[in-house]
């Protein structure tokens, strides 16, 4: 009879203890959003991950930006590396370029940076590039870290959209 009214009196001040009660709910919503958070991320990767794979493979894109018509053949390399020959021409301009770089995508925005540009080609204000002119143009280029794009791709085509809303197009 002792050991019955114990466990009552145990029972009885475990159930009068509010804050065990709270911190439960507390812990069952923890979980909750938890879960909700990471099945978003897992969707959120997945989607991501499909992006990327139906990124890769050879572009020709089109775009104006400033006024320069751009015109580049791109080769992206599922490992996140880049090729791309690039023209850019305008009224004072007409030049050409190799250049390679890295991509990566994040929120299903691509962000390009070049890392090298290869031998730079044609007129700059009427004259042709001198190998000086030239040298400083690549550093030029590759400082130009574009901005993260807004990716929209289907049906075998894509299209980027900066923060300044300059739209590239891409086609296979």
């Amino acid at each position: 009879m002792k050991a019955f009214a114990v466990s009552a009196l145990v029972l009885i001040a475990t159930a009068c203890q509010p804050q065990e009660q709270p911190r439960a709910q507390a812990e069952r919503s923890v979980t909750v959003v938890t879960d909700a958070v990471l099945t978003r991320q897992s969707s959120s990767q997945a989607q991501e991950d499909a992006l990327r794979t139906l990124l890769a493979g050879k572009w020709v894109c089109t775009g104006v930006a400033s006024g320069i018509d751009i015109n580049m053949k791109i080769d992206i390399q599922p490992q996140g590396v880049l090729q791309s020959a690039l023209r850019l021409v305008s009224s004072q301009m007409d030049l050409s370029v190799d250049v390679a770089g890295r991509w990566v995508v994040n929120g299903f925005n691509l962000q390009q940076t070049y890392v090298s540009a290869g031998s730079l080609t044609g007129s700059l204000n009427g004259a042709a590039i001198t190998p000086g002119a030239s040298d400083e143009l690549k550093k030029g280029i590759l400082e130009l870290a574009p901005d993260p794009e807004a990716v929209s791709i289907s049906d075998g085509k894509f299209t980027l959209t900066d923060g300044q809303g300059t739209v590239t197009s891409c086609t296979r």
